[in-house]
């Protein structure tokens, strides 16, 4: 308080009796300090720890209610500095343009701060502001100050939408999604502010997305638990932006490793396909030395037993085999990969069948592998894959 001091040496001009000084000025009126300390706010905040503001208030200004209002802000450790401070200002000059941290406390100012953190090159200071904004719920504190409602109705929206987005992202770590709501918190905060304020951006959002919802991640539980982006509140559409961005960047942790036990699972049934392969074989080749020239070929190469003989072609259905297998369990063969569609035959429990086709879901195209002919459609629980392509398994 300068007041004390009515000299000053090495030629400094003596303060202004009843002034207070801050910044290197003198101030004799409420507004002007209101204007100072919001033109360094910094040091303004530091300034409120002091006791001289609240004596200048209270014998300089002769305003006791001002000096109880600045004692009161003091005291009340619930706030921030920045929210203490911004009151402040409000009470010393409540028709200065308000201001917080240095930004206006505007719409057009709202969505300048907000554009500039949710955009590529965010600084820090603006993202600790519109963090202060959120924290200090300083929209309401200017709403109650101004009487300009439509601040504390952004406000309150702002925080439900990312209390929705929070959910969101909780529920998607939860059935399996990526966890990275900590990660993208400051960021998706001023994407809500934007979006809140700014009709247009709202609508860029629903638009992305819109467009992370068509991939192949909307089929996720994790996901589609989100909602519809035509019809989601910002929260949400916020959810689905974030989570859609981070697996194109990253890959879906769910699919990751779905596709990783299905490539296990297919290796494993090489495996055992190769194995039976040889036991196969090893039994095939002493089933022949046992029984070789112990039998009188009949007349014209035909087989007593009926059979074919070695050797004997049979007209075979000219497609690719993908697979030899065998059946788990007896199972009818038909002709449309459904059910109730028309018999073709019924198999039992370890047939052999080569599998042509594998297009549909829950079904496998095959053929008896001793009667190429026969063709059919099967359904895939029955069915044990010995081997890639076609091989011998003995009769």
């Amino acid at each position: 308080m300068g007041s004390e001091d009515p000299t000053t040496p090495g030629g400094i001009a003596a303060p202004v009796a009843n002034s207070y000084r801050f910044a290197g000025q003198e101030h004799t009126t409420p507004q002007s300090v209101a204007k100072a300390f919001a033109e360094n706010w910094g040091e303004a905040t530091r300034e409120l720890e002091g006791d001289d503001l609240r004596r200048w208030a209270e014998t300089g200004l002769g305003d006791p209610d001002l000096a109880r209002f600045i004692a009161g802000l003091q005291d009340e450790p619930g706030q921030s500095p920045d929210a203490r401070l911004f009151r402040l200002i409000r009470r010393l000059d409540p028709s200065a343009p308000p201001t917080y941290m240095g930004y206006p406390i505007t719409e057009e100012g709202l969505t300048g701060v907000a554009a500039q953190v949710a955009g590529p090159s965010p600084t820090r200071q603006t993202a600790e502001m519109v963090f202060g904004l959120f924290r200090d719920r300083v929209l309401t504190l200017h709403a109650e100050s101004s009487g300009q409602q439509r601040f504390a109705q952004i406000d309150q929206r702002w925080h439900d939408e990312f209390a929705d987005w929070q959910k969101g992202m909780a529920d998607a770590r939860e059935g399996g999604g990526p966890d990275i709501a900590a990660a993208s918190s400051w960021k998706v905060r001023a994407r809500l502010l934007l979006a809140t304020v700014d009709p247009a951006a709202e609508a860029e959002l629903r638009n992305d997305a819109r467009k992370v919802a068509s991939a192949r991640v909307s089929a996720r539980p994790w996901f589609s638990g989100l909602g519809n982006p035509d019809s989601a509140g910002i929260g949400a559409l916020a959810a689905m932006d974030t989570l859609g961005r981070e697996i194109a960047v990253r890959g879906d942790p769910q699919q990751s490793a779905e596709d990783a036990e299905v490539k296990r699972k297919k290796r494993r049934r090489i495996r055992l396909g190769v194995l039976a392969g040889l036991i196969v074989a090893i039994v095939a080749v002493v089933l022949l030395t046992r029984g070789g020239g112990g039998t009188e070929a009949a007349p014209g190469g035909a087989n007593p037993s009926g059979a074919a003989s070695p050797g004997a072609t049979t007209s075979a259905v000219p497609v690719k085999v993908l697979y030899t297998a065998g059946l788990t369990a007896p199972e009818n063969m038909l002709k449309d990969p459904k059910d109730g569609a028309d018999l073709v035959t019924k198999l039992p429990k370890g047939s052999v069948v080569e599998i042509l086709s594998e297009q549909e879901t829950d079904w496998y195209q095959v053929r008896l592998k001793d009667q190429p002919d026969t063709v059919g459609w099967v359904p895939r629980e029955r069915v044990n894959i010995l081997c890639n392509g076609t091989c011998s398994v003995g009769s």
